[in-house]
């Protein structure tokens, strides 16, 4: 199996960063390895990405709403959360799709309201490939250019990994805790009273 299949393959399921340190000798072989792994790893990673959208789309906003109204309380959902997703998704939808390819954590995230929007396939998957591509040249490009200090880079994308994950926690740690604390004051002694 060749280098670039593995890139392929590797990249439906895992992140870049990881697959660019895999691929090394690849990668700093020539600049045209480096371009076709380029272009492998993106369409894997666009393919990946796809298999989350189509699962999203075939859920479709209407089943969502209906799950979120039903069992949203389990896990600290209410209709108005799918309300500001709407909201945010329709004015910058692409370019949620777009950087979104760019962080971890994320990139697989934002396939789902992509899907559940119903955002077309061919813009879908003109943004996810476009972005996986850019990021994908930007790593790819770090790697060749910088190979005697790799090292330094994977300690850098790692950490860059780490911070968006620990800011992807936070986030939700953030949206725990406010839930919570809203149904808290809603329990409260008072809190029925007009004002």
């Amino acid at each position: 199996m060749t280098a670039h299949t593995i890139g392929f393959l590797l990249s439906i399921v895992s992140a870049p960063e990881f697959i660019v340190f895999i691929l090394f000798d690849t990668i700093t072989h020539s600049f045209f390895s480096a371009l076709w792994i380029v272009l492998f790893i993106s369409f894997g990673g666009s393919l990946g990405s796809s298999v989350i959208y189509i699962t999203a789309r075939m859920v479709g906003q209407d089943r969502c709403l209906e799950l979120v109204k039903k069992h949203g309380k389990k896990v600290l959902l209410k209709s108005s959360d799918m309300e500001g997703i709407d909201y945010y998704y329709s004015r910058w939808g692409d370019y949620i799709v777009f950087f979104g390819r760019w962080l971890p954590t994320f990139r697989s995230l934002v396939s789902i309201p992509a899907g559940l929007y119903r955002m077309s396939a061919w813009r879908f998957l003109f943004l996810t490939f476009s972005g996986t591509l850019v990021w994908n040249i930007i790593l790819c490009s770090m790697i060749y250019g910088f190979s005697t200090y790799l090292d330094y880079l994977e300690v850098g994308l790692e950490g860059y990994a780490w911070v968006t994950f620990l800011a992807f926690v936070l986030l939700v740690i953030y949206f725990v805790v406010r839930r919570i604390s809203e149904r808290l004051m809603k329990s409260s002694p008072g809190s029925d009273r007009e004002t």
